[in-house]
């Protein structure tokens, strides 16, 4: 009986702890003072810097890496969002800023699906 209220009590708890422990770990690289005040531009700000990926840290979006380059690049999506531009010319943008007419760079960078995510970022 004592066993069945303490499981009743204690699960909820641990429960609501990793809960916590998982959305943290998950956690974006963008910081609060990078967000937008209107919802629907920052809303399309994160959509378009999940699918940008790091020159940097490569398995990371721009959404995902804590490299200064990418927090540039994240804070440049936004000012092109504010100032009127459609999420593809937002992209187009980014793309031309970064990949200097390199192919190769310009393939690493295409907005494209995020195939992992790592938490390794390294600026060597």
């Amino acid at each position: 009986m004592i066993f069945m209220a303490v499981r009743n009590i204690l699960f909820p708890v641990l429960l609501t702890l990793t809960l916590c422990i998982l959305l943290a770990s998950g956690a974006r690289a963008v910081q609060p003072d990078e967000v937008l005040q209107d919802p629907l531009l920052e809303a399309r700000a994160r959509a378009i810097s999940e699918g940008l990926r790091c020159l940097v840290c490569q398995n990371q979006s721009i959404d995902d890496s804590e490299a200064p380059l990418a927090k540039d690049l994240r804070l440049l999506v936004r000012e092109r969002l504010k100032q009127g531009d459609s999420d593809q010319q937002v992209v187009d943008f980014i793309v031309a800023r970064v990949s200097h007419d390199d192919p190769m760079v310009r393939g690493a960078y295409a907005h494209a699906h995020q195939s992992q995510r790592t938490n390794e970022c390294r600026e060597d």
